[in-house]
């Protein structure tokens, strides 16, 4: 005997299946959290928090200004790190979820505030 699935439980992996289908049909597609790629931008995220922790207290504290250029390099690697936040899968339990949707409801709930100051 093969038992016929519940109504609710094929509906929500249709749901789940679509969602995962148009992820992946775009342009910039979601990383996988452990991939080569997303470790190495952890690391150089590492190096610019060390970086900004030494020189924001001596800018601080003796009117220092930083290098424009620096600057505007740190902007613009802060800025694409939120971007890549929203474009990194997540773990649920044990699942990876790719869904864009819930990525970006659970980045907003938790590290996007402090990540956008």
């Amino acid at each position: 005997e093969n038992p016929q699935p519940k109504r609710s439980d094929s509906r929500r992996r249709g749901v789940k299946m679509t969602r995962q289908a148009e992820s992946d049909n775009s342009i910039l597609r979601v990383m996988n959290p452990h991939s080569g790629i997303r470790l190495s931008w952890d690391v150089l995220g590492l190096l610019f928090v060390l970086s900004d922790a030494a020189t924001l207290p001596i800018m601080v504290a003796w009117n220092v200004d930083m290098p424009v250029s620096w600057a505007c390099i740190c902007i613009m690697f802060w800025t694409m790190d939120i971007l890549a936040n929203f474009n990194t899968g997540i773990y649920t339990g044990s699942d990876l979820v790719r869904d864009r949707y819930m990525i970006a409801k659970c980045y907003t709930r938790g590290w996007f505030s402090f990540d956008a100051v």
